[in-house]
Order: C-alpha cells, then sequence, then structure tokens
C-alpha cells in the first residue's frame, strides 16, 4: 500500500531544535530510502516534508514515520493519508445507459 505523509513543522518549534536533529533525521530518511520503503520526499510551502511511503499497512507506515528523530522530539505534526489507485477510468469504458 502507497501513503502519504505530510509532516509540518510545529509552530513553537525553532530553527535551533531543528538543527540539532537536522543530520540525524536526514541519515533516518536515507535509510527509509535506500530500504525502499521511503518512495519519495518534497518540500512544500510550508515548512516541513511530503513523504510517499510503500509498507503493507498504515501501522507500519505510522511506525516508520513515529521512528524519525524529529518526529520523535515532536518538532513535527504528521498527518498520515492511505492511497488508493484512481478507478474514475471505468467509467470510459462503462456500458453507455
Amino acid at each position: 500500500m502507497q501513503f502519504l505523509a505530510i509532516l509540518r513543522v510545529r509552530s513553537n518549534v525553532t530553527e535551533e531544535q531543528q538543527a540539532a536533529l537536522r543530520r540525524a533525521e536526514v541519515e533516518a530518511v536515507w535509510e527509509l530510502t535506500k530500504s525502499g520503503i521511503l518512495r519519495s520526499i518534497r518540500f512544500s510551502d510550508d515548512p516541513g516534508a511530503i513523504l510517499e511511503i510503500e509498507a503493507v499497512s498504515r501501522d507500519e507506515a505510522a511506525a516508520h514515520i513515529a521512528a524519525l528523530p524529529m518526529v520523535e522530539a515532536d518538532l513535527l505534526n504528521v498527518d498520515l493519508l492511505a492511497l488508493s489507485p484512481f478507478t474514475g477510468f471505468a467509467a470510459l469504458f462503462a456500458p453507455q445507459r
């Protein structure tokens, strides 16, 4: 299954707090990338990142995200969304009524 993890820096978090964990965070992200769990990572307009995760279940995806150093330190808000295949194209091939 695929999941989208939206990580946003909490409003009360300082740059110093982030800087203290930045290297550890990047190392953890690299390990997820090497293992094939993290499919992509992007930045957005908000301070934070968007991660595309491949996992067997929501619990597994959540565990990977929870293990990130900045998440463990409670510096980030996390939204985890399950992604499902788009099925709308079926309407192109459905019988017309």
